[in-house]
C-alpha cells in the first residue's frame, strides 16, 4: 500500500529543502507517493498555516508541523501506510 503525503512549502525555505530530504527518504524506502503545493497560491493554506512552513500532511489526517525529524516523519508515513491497507 502506497501513503499520499502532501509536502507545503513556499519559495526559498531552507526548511523546506530539509522535509523534502526527508520525505526523499521515505519515498525510497515505502513507496511514498509525495505532492509539493506551494502554500503562498492558496489562501486558505495561508492562513492556515501562516509561517508555519513546511508542513507535512498524511491522507490519513496526520498533520506534522515544522519542527519535525525524520524518524516522525518515518513514523507517520508508515501509519498512513497501514491505515490505507484497513480500508
Amino acid at each position: 500500500m502506497v501513503a499520499n503525503v502532501t509536502l507545503d512549502t513556499r519559495r526559498d525555505c531552507h526548511l523546506c529543502d530539509e522535509a523534502r530530504a526527508m520525505l526523499a527518504d521515505c519515498r525510497r524506502r515505502l513507496h511514498a507517493e509525495v505532492r509539493e503545493v506551494d502554500v503562498d497560491s492558496n489562501a486558505v493554506l495561508v492562513e492556515r498555516f501562516g509561517d508555519s512552513i513546511p508542513v507535512i500532511v498524511i491522507e490519513w489526517g496526520a498533520v506534522l508541523l515544522w519542527p519535525f525529524t525524520r524518524a516522525a516523519v518515518r513514523a507517520a508515513v508508515q501509519r498512513g501506510m497501514q491505515h490505507g491497507n484497513q480500508r
